[in-house]
């Protein structure tokens, strides 16, 4: 492709997909996911294909249309093959499986839903660090979704501490319903 194709591509591209500058990095991280994602499987097709017909062969023969040279891909595919490579990929994969709780605050920060919950409260002062740590891992229902939300049983343990909490008055963050469930928090993360 020349160069002055690729120029009349992207114009064309510009002039079709007008978005505002505020969306611009949104749409941005989704492209790279979707390319990342779509990277992963190419190569997990490419090493079972490397099992029968061995890996150069298999790499040729599963190059994306949009790899402009097989250099750059034969690079790639040898980069990925690499025994480092598949050590890090474990370990990371062994990292998102012990991931138990799914943050359901989008970007939003802790300190952001403690001020939205305050702002929305009758009662500001009572908004408790439990409150807070609840708002942001319990499960949503989506809209217009007849599917009940469900809460992780670590959820469900705090709702319940919360409530005993509740009766028996307030406590500190060292015996507070998070505290209870999780355990105390390492030094130097949360200032009373």
């Amino acid at each position: 492709m020349s160069r002055l194709q690729i120029e009349a591509e992207r114009r064309l591209c510009i002039q079709h997909y007008v978005v505002h500058e505020w969306c611009k990095k949104h749409i941005f991280r989704k492209m790279v996911k979707i390319w990342r994602d779509h990277r992963s499987l190419v190569m997990k097709e490419v090493m079972e294909q490397a099992e029968v017909v061995g890996l150069p062969r298999a790499a040729t023969q599963l190059k994306p249309d949009i790899v402009d040279s097989m250099e750059e891909w034969q690079t790639f595919v040898k980069s990925r093959s690499t025994e480092e490579f598949r050590e890090k990929s474990e370990r990371f994969k062994s990292m998102r499986e012990k991931k138990t709780l799914l943050h359901r605050t989008s970007r939003k920060s802790f300190a952001s839903l403690e001020a939205e919950l305050k702002q929305q409260s009758e009662m500001p002062d009572a908004i408790s660090r439990s409150d807070v740590w609840l708002r942001a891992y319990e499960a949503k229902q989506k809209n217009g979704s007849a599917e009940e939300a469900v809460d992780s049983e670590i959820v469900k343990q705090v709702k319940k501490f919360k409530e005993e909490e509740t009766v028996s008055g307030p406590s500190s963050i060292k015996n507070d319903a998070v505290a209870k469930v999780l355990g105390p928090d390492p030094r130097g993360r949360v200032v009373e």
